[in-house]
């Protein structure tokens, strides 16, 4: 598998929404690319600070411009 595979499916491989085939073949890429890890850390990262709870509100349309940050960034 090839990181611009990976990166297409990175999203979906986060949020567990890819088959076993399939994750199988992320994770075997992932053990030997370190862009690819450093990738997942980064986003695994934004997603969890997503879900806790936050001490202060985000500044309006920054959690928007995140997410199409995110988006813009597995497409490459």
């Amino acid at each position: 598998m090839k990181c611009n595979e990976v990166k297409k499916n990175l999203m979906s491989y986060l949020d567990g929404k890819v088959d076993k085939e399939l994750r199988l073949l992320i994770e075997e890429h992932l053990n030997q690319c370190s862009s690819c890890r450093e990738q997942v850390s980064l986003l695994s990262n934004i997603a969890d600070l997503y879900k806790k709870d936050s001490p202060f509100p985000l500044p309006h349309g920054l959690k928007d411009e995140l997410t199409q940050l995110i988006k813009k960034s597995c497409k490459k």
